[in-house]
């Protein structure tokens, strides 16, 4: 991305510009080099009295407006919309998780709110309601919402928690990578189980379950896949459990990893303990990691 920082913009939040800039070199694919004469796209970051920015590259001269007290996180926010990322809360399943407050914003601010549809966007990985992208529950700003002590955003269950973060969530870089990075490695996965304890006469035992995740460039996996950035990927844990003879659950989860910058490789550690009484499965608990194919994310 080539970029400029107007004259109007002040030192405290310039310092704040590079800063985000500083984080998202170092931490997604993305590049930023300042704007030439030979650049005809480019962004332009602007003091103004509203954060925004435009989704995705228009073409020519492109603003991201900050107010003057913006943050490092705000800047962050603004230039991955530039970067063609949507408000979480536009996401196509938000209904599921999160109720927008309608009658509490001002209908100029309502199209932070509309979700994006299917046509025009992809959603990545599960919603996210502590992603950078997301709005807070209540906002101060008195001219987006008619009363800033009511939410303008309320979660729909206690299993999600709207706290947006500082900085990119793994579900944030998981779309960033997506859109900038994803070269698909290929995975080599292995499992090992560790016994821990072993009872010979009933059957009963403990396992530690140790599942690497080991990532490489090349179909036969001998040039290792390293990048100086995290590389975020999806992959899914299977948990069953048994208590008293009667299955409790068995199910197939999905979470979102990241490849440590620098390396190639993840551990992930699960369990696999059995009880048993009379040749029955008395006790059962199973925790194992493993790739979810079809990946968009890795062969």
């Amino acid at each position: 991305m080539y970029y400029t920082i107007n004259n109007n913009v002040s030192a405290n939040l310039s310092t704040n510009i590079n800063s985000a800039i500083n984080w998202l070199s170092i931490n997604t694919p993305l590049t930023f080099a300042i704007k030439s004469s030979s650049n005809s796209n480019f962004v332009k970051f602007n003091a103004s009295t509203e954060n925004n920015s435009l989704i995705g590259m228009t073409g020519g001269e492109q603003l991201i407006n900050l107010t003057s007290d913006a943050s490092v996180s705000t800047a962050i926010h603004e230039i991955l919309h530039a970067c063609g990322i949507h408000h979480e809360m536009g996401r196509n399943d938000r209904d599921n998780y999160v109720t927008i407050n309608t009658s509490n914003i001002y209908p100029n601010k309502m199209h932070n709110f509309n979700k994006v549809g299917v046509l025009a966007s992809v959603d990545v990985g599960l919603f996210d309601s502590r992603s950078i992208m997301m709005y807070p529950s209540k906002t101060s700003d008195a001219t987006f919402a008619k009363n800033i002590n009511q939410n303008i955003i309320t979660a729909n269950n206690s299993n999600v928690v709207i706290s947006p973060s500082w900085y990119p969530t793994t579900t944030d870089l998981l779309a960033i990578n997506m859109l900038y990075g994803n070269e698909k490695p290929y995975l080599d996965y292995t499992v090992t189980y560790n016994r821990t304890y072993d009872d010979p006469q009933s059957g009963s035992y403990d396992n530690e379950v140790i599942c690497k995740f080991t990532f490489y460039t090349d179909q036969a996996k001998t040039i290792p896949y390293i990048k100086g950035y995290p590389v975020p990927v999806v992959i899914e844990y299977y948990y069953e459990k048994i208590v008293n003879r009667f299955p409790e659950v068995a199910r197939t989860f999905e979470k979102s990893v990241l490849i440590p910058a620098g390396e190639n490789s993840f551990y992930l550690y699960g369990n696999d303990n059995v009880d048993r009484q009379w040749g029955d499965i008395h006790f059962l608990d199973k925790l194992i990691y493993q790739p979810k194919y079809p990946s968009t994310h890795y062969r």
